[in-house]
């Protein structure tokens, strides 16, 4: 049966009110499914993408949406472990990149450290500064009283007195000075009591620039000793090859303190308790005099007289206070703007005008005012 044919006219007019278009007869074939597989199949031929607005667009959309979501969730999937915990990003980072940030990062900490030092130093610096600023202002401050310089000084006594009245008093005493008493574990010269003093040094003065300068605390023992002797001990000291005797015995001390020119002191205790014996006596006041005026001369040794432990007491505290302040002497150290030599004074008109009119009386020439005076008169010296 030849398939029947039907002609479908095509109106040009534009009017909207022409009759719709017969539906298609059930003889007619679907297209809609092969549409779909045309669309879906791979054919090189035919590389259209579905028009806008058509079912198969939407289908592409979703199926996109669909693989960018798989995408993330498969990126986020591998950065967290197998127990849910999230795994360090340096493991998924590429071979290449990791030693390039452990060296950024050793880089950041290393100059981090760098800082932090160079800030501590900085710091360590200023803190040294001030502290020698202080040093320097302390070390040259003026020292009036020499009760203050007893703090830094200590006193050794000899083993002879460790258990005597003198050092127990002498404690007493000074306690409220805050200086060192000592014992010294031997005796410092054969046969004899000495003295020793020490002092802890923290500057130094310097003659050139006539200031003290702040140096490392440290102990120097000071050049200067003292004898120490009562009256019979001294009257046995003179009757040893008469007068000589107790010259040797000072020279052996001096010796014995590894200081030939070191500074001598004696102290001799109850001599005037000596003088008033009646009896027993070996020497008169007028020969032990005598011999300690020698010692005196020929030695250069101090004499100091002391009659009780009181008197002692005064003298040892005197004489290390003195030795205390020894170094602050005032013309010796904190004169820094007077000049070692005196500036001469500058001769005024009147101080030259009287020394050329002595001058001239010597010479028997008249002062100015006579010559202006015989100037005046038609008379002038000549040769």
């Amino acid at each position: 049966m030849a398939p029947s044919s039907e002609i479908i006219e095509i109106s040009d007019s534009d009017n909207d009110d022409a009759p719709p278009l017969p539906p298609p007869s059930s003889s007619q074939p679907s297209f809609n499914g092969d549409l779909v597989d045309l669309c879906l199949s791979d054919n090189d031929d035919d590389d259209e993408l579905p028009a806008p607005g058509d079912a198969l667009f939407f289908q592409g959309l979703n199926a996109t949406g669909k693989r960018k979501r798989h995408s993330v969730a498969s990126s986020m999937s591998s950065a967290m472990g197998y127990d849910g915990h999230e795994l360090d990003s340096s493991e998924n980072e590429s071979p290449k990149k990791a030693p390039r940030k452990a060296q950024k990062q050793k880089d950041a900490a290393d100059k981090k450290a760098m800082k932090a030092a160079e800030k501590a130093e900085k710091a360590a610096a200023l803190a040294r500064e001030k502290a020698a600023k202080q040093a320097y202002k302390a070390a040259n401050k003026l020292i009036h009283d020499k009760k203050t310089t007893l703090a830094s000084m200590e006193i050794v006594f000899p083993p002879s007195l460790a258990n005597s009245d003198l050092i127990a008093s002498f404690r007493a005493h000074i306690a409220p000075y805050k200086m060192t008493v000592s014992v010294a574990p031997t005796n410092l010269v054969r046969r004899q009591s000495v003295f020793t003093w020490r002092r802890t040094m923290s500057a130094e003065y310097d003659p050139v620039m006539r200031e003290w300068q702040p140096v490392q605390e440290h102990t120097q023992t000071i050049d200067t000793y003292m004898m120490y002797m009562g009256a019979d001990e001294l009257v046995r000291c003179i009757s040893e090859d008469s007068e000589d005797g107790l010259k040797n015995a000072v020279r052996l001390a001096r010796e014995g303190c590894g200081s030939p020119k070191a500074q001598m002191f004696l102290m001799v205790e109850g001599l005037k308790l000596y003088y008033r014996r009646t009896g027993g006596i070996r020497y008169t006041k007028t020969q032990i005099e005598l011999a300690l005026a020698g010692l005196q001369l020929a030695e250069n040794t101090h004499l100091l007289y002391v009659d009780t432990v009181n008197d002692a007491v005064e003298r040892l505290y005197d004489l290390s206070a003195d030795l205390g302040i020894k170094p602050y002497n005032i013309h010796q150290t904190h004169r820094t703007l007077a000049p070692s030599v005196l500036l001469q004074r500058q001769p005024t008109h009147g101080h030259l005008a009287r020394r050329h009119v002595g001058e001239d009386a010597r010479a028997g020439t008249p002062y100015d005012g006579e010559r202006r005076a015989g100037h005046r008169g038609g008379f002038s010296y000549g040769a």
